[in-house]
């Protein structure tokens, strides 16, 4: 399938304040171990996870928490 056609298919791209509220519940560190990525690679591929499970929004709140979380992941 075509993932950006996927996250096409959204009435409105999440808030900044839903993404806050994604990046503090979200486990980062369980997806790095689980795809033994680094952050943006194992971000992009729990995206598609989440897209094939019909999950646009959380897709986009997890690609756009990358951005929030960026400055204080090690």
């Amino acid at each position: 399938g075509n993932n950006l056609g996927r996250l096409a298919n959204i009435a409105s791209i999440p808030s900044p304040d839903e993404v806050k509220k994604f990046s503090e519940s979200f486990d980062y560190d369980l997806i790095m171990k689980q795809y033994n990525d680094d952050r943006i690679t194992a971000v992009h591929k729990h995206a598609q996870v989440f897209l094939a499970r019909g999950e646009i929004k959380n897709a986009w709140l997890l690609l756009l928490s990358v951005n929030s979380k960026s400055r204080t992941w090690s």
